[in-house]
């Protein structure tokens, strides 16, 4: 199996063909479990936005990755779907790249921050943020830190630093004689009892 190397070395993907629906063949191998939800969520994907990602299959038209979205498309009535083809790829390489197409995005981390910034934004533009794929307890974990971040952001702003200095005094004939003497040297203070 190749590991490193240039991309002339490498196995050979090119061009986005489109076939029959029905064509490319589920992998028996398929380890990615797709659950009824998700489809559900594949499904309004291509109803947004269409087929964005060609599924991969190999020489043999099993597919590679890409299982859900096929299932998906199918449930939307496309007819045709568009496939890449892994052309002179191992069976090593085939099998080795279903599971890291699965498994490496599952490694990322979201920036929580930027991310309920940006769900805020897209709610506050009308998007049904149910439909991209986060769950009702994942917005409510987030949106509240957008919206915290926001009222940080217009505090921030609106900010006015004001320095103080606080003089402890024994009495308040000490205090007297402190406020006093800083008036006279035209200092702006005034008397506290606490």
């Amino acid at each position: 199996m190749q590991i490193a190397g240039s991309l002339a070395a490498s196995p050979n993907v090119e061009s986005i063909e489109v076939w029959p629906i029905d064509r490319p063949r589920d992998s028996a191998a398929n380890a990615r479990v797709h659950p009824d939800k998700q489809i559900l969520e594949l499904r309004s994907s291509l109803r947004e936005y269409g087929q964005v990602w060609p599924i991969l299959v190999r020489e043999d038209d099993e597919i590679i990755a890409g299982h859900g979205r096929r299932v998906a498309a199918k449930l939307e009535g496309f007819t045709e779907i568009k496939v890449l083809v892994a052309r002179g790829w191992t069976e090593q390489q085939c099998r080795a790249f279903a599971l890291l197409d699965n498994r490496i995005p599952l490694n990322a981390d979201w920036d929580a921050a930027k991310l309920a910034k940006e769900l805020a934004s897209l709610r506050d533009d009308g998007v049904k943020l149910l439909d991209i794929g986060f769950s009702k307890g994942d917005l409510a974990r987030l949106l509240p830190t957008a919206e915290a971040a926001a009222r940080r952001e217009a505090a921030m702003q609106s900010f006015q630093p004001v320095y103080q200095v606080l003089i402890e005094c024994a009495d308040e004939h000490e205090q007297l004689r402190v406020l006093t003497k800083l008036q006279e040297d035209g200092i702006n203070c005034r008397a506290l009892i606490a």
